[in-house]
């Protein structure tokens, strides 16, 4: 069974280091935490591996409130440079941020999932890679 390749876009450290363990931790799958402190780092990343589809994510959880290039700027960098993924795997907004302005420019990137608001606990992360493998990986 291949290893799937989970990317977090987060800039707080403790989150970081969270999900790296809720990742080490779950059992139904083996999963590769990709980690970026920020949308710029990530941007980075999927440029350099454009031309490598099977480097490419496939699930993503993006905080939107980060330094450098926040998680909206990096959707729409995605999206005006045509990277195709975007569209074929799951990608979760993970924010602090309950501003309906956030949720609402949700609808400016149809292909999103979901909003999640932090603190995201262990049960909820778990029920979230299991719907995503169960309808992915049947």
């Amino acid at each position: 069974m291949k290893s799937i390749r989970a990317t977090l876009i987060e800039d707080n450290a403790i989150l970081n280091f969270l999900f790296k363990k809720f990742l080490e931790e779950y059992t139904s799958r083996e999963i590769t935490p990709e980690i970026f402190e920020n949308g710029q780092l990530a941007w980075e990343h999927f440029i350099s591996i454009e031309s490598h589809p099977e480097l490419l994510p496939d699930i993503i959880f993006l905080d939107i409130n980060m330094p450098l290039m926040n998680g909206w700027q990096l959707l729409e960098n995605l999206v005006n440079n045509n990277f195709e993924f975007i569209y074929k795997i799951p990608i979760y907004i993970v924010s602090s941020s309950q501003i309906s302005l956030d949720k609402n420019k949700m609808s400016e990137f149809p292909f999103l999932k979901d909003y999640l608001v932090k603190p995201i606990d262990k049960h909820t992360f778990y029920s979230l890679l299991d719907k995503y493998f169960e309808e992915d990986f049947k």
